[in-house]
């Protein structure tokens, strides 16, 4: 970051839209200067006494000065939190005349009043992550640029700066109808609308309008009497100004709409109105500008989701033997085994309330997976820590590797039989491979471990596997 104070410490960023299409240029009706940047008050410091941001930023569009106070709401540090904490995108809006379809020069730097020895800092932002030559530092107000070093401490990169070139229409009208439970909010603006709680709120997302644009708001009741409503911020909560006054505005006794315009600049951006509950609202209307800025992803904690496409069924929990198909069943879940060619596998799992089958692959359901480690295993893979750590000691000595067997595809099927009181089946399933390593001649212990993570450690362990598989009311294992 630069670190500014006084009209000497200048920085330039250039900016060139030669690159931009003709018909582009053509369209574009406004444009907006965005830079990443903060000030902050030093009088504390520098001063006899503290006097506030109380100074200019002077930005040079192409030798064109624009003066903005420091406490025109610019983002602006506060001593007790630390000073990156404070950085933000910012926007000033500029005259289209002022730029041009190629380079173009833009300079920061501030301006005290008249006799006024300067103690604001302007703090712009450094992108060091990429390569200069679009930004430049000068430490005089007629000095050569440096386009090298871009601060006072010889940082490299770019400066934080933008701009933005906006076409079209770009006002939306919003409207919620609390009285005939609907809404109007073609843009999409709109995050809530309702009154579940011990107020009514309507609610929207604050980045998603042009906060340069002037913003309405019209509050319609079905009778003429006062009324009150407070603007909401970023957190939902009721808006507080600096003075630590509620922002609470009230409409006429003889009347029955209130309407009001926030115009900017402002330091406060609402993000929705709070009502009183017992209000008798009519229709609420929001009228501004839709804002230009990329809008950052977020993820939706309470997604709409469909209706359920099926419903359960009226079906007692059973199982059915036949040949080589198995079937499990409730009034929500049904289950087909198959027991051909000496394997258990599952063929379909189906959701009754869904009216899908949840098992798309039946080759890649396993039904369960044990892995086992040992030296005597043949088939060697990703190995387990806690068996590196054992064998890492033995200079030299192999390390045993682990190896995962699935149920459906590992295990030879052995017997199955009906379990009349659970109304399912137990299966007893015969894994060769672990056979062989419960016969390894060099008393290491093998270690076997299910897919649920419980564990069984024995110098033989079983070869065997056993499982049951029964329905209850509620669910199928």
């Amino acid at each position: 970051m630069t670190h500014q104070r006084g009209p000497d410490y200048q920085a330039m960023k250039v900016l060139d839209l030669s690159g931009v299409a003709e018909s582009d240029w053509r369209q574009a009706t406004r444009v907006r200067l965005s830079a990443f940047f903060c000030v902050r008050d030093y009088s504390w410091h520098d001063a006899k006494a503290t006097n506030g941001l109380d100074e200019f930023i002077e930005i040079v569009v192409n030798s064109k000065v624009h003066r903005i106070a420091t406490k025109a709401g610019l983002p602006a540090a506060v001593e007790a939190r630390p000073l990156p904490q404070w950085f933000a995108w910012h926007d000033f809006d500029l005259p289209k005349e002022e730029l041009v379809r190629g380079r173009n020069e833009i300079v920061f730097r501030l301006a005290p009043p008249p006799g006024k020895a300067p103690d604001d800092y302007l703090y712009l932002g450094i992108d060091n992550s990429v390569p200069g030559g679009n930004s430049a530092v000068r430490f005089s107000g007629s000095g050569p640029w440096d386009i090298k070093t871009v601060n006072s401490i010889g940082a490299q990169g770019e400066y934080m700066v933008r701009l933005y070139l906006i076409g079209g229409e770009r006002r939306f009208e919003s409207v919620w109808r609390p009285a005939e439970g609907g809404s109007t909010d073609p843009a999409g603006v709109i995050q809530y609308a309702g009154a579940d709680g011990e107020t009514a709120r309507w609610e929207w997302d604050p980045e998603r309008l042009d906060q340069l644009a002037p913003l309405d708001l019209a509050v319609e009741i079905g009778e003429a009497k006062e009324f009150r409503f407070s603007w909401l911020d970023a957190e939902g909560k009721a808006h507080v100004d600096q003075s630590h006054r509620d922002w609470k505005f009230a409409s006429r006794r003889d009347a029955t709409t209130c309407r009001l315009t926030l115009r900017p600049p402002t330091e406060f951006v609402p993000a929705g109105v709070e009502f009183d509950k017992r209000l008798p609202l009519r229709a609420v209307t929001l009228r501004g500008s839709l804002g230009y800025r990329p809008v950052p992803h977020r993820v939706d904690m309470a997604p709409r989701i469909q209706p359920p496409k099926g419903t359960a069924k009226q079906r007692e929990a059973s199982c059915r033997i036949e040949g080589d198909a198995i079937e499990l069943g409730t009034g929500r879940l049904r289950a087909r085994f198959s027991t051909a060619g000496e394997r258990l596998r599952l063929i379909s799992l189906d959701h009754e309330i869904a009216a899908a089958d949840l098992v798309r692959q039946p080759d890649a359901a396993a039904l369960f997976l044990v892995e086992a480690d040992g030296a005597c295993l043949s088939h060697q893979v990703a190995q387990p820590p806690s068996a590196v750590r054992d064998f890492a000691t033995q200079p030299g000595a192999a390390v045993p590797q682990a190896k995962r067997y699935a149920g459906s595809r590992d295990f030879r099927l052995r017997s199955v039989v009906p379990l009349p009181e659970k109304k399912g089946f137990a299966a007893t399933l015969v894994c060769a491979a672990l056979e062989k390593a419960s016969r390894c001649p060099t008393g290491r212990r093998t270690t076997i471990t299910s897919s649920r993570g419980a564990a069984v450690s024995s110098p033989t362990p079983r070869p065997s596997f056993a499982a049951a598989m029964a329905t209850t009311r509620r669910s199928t294992r």
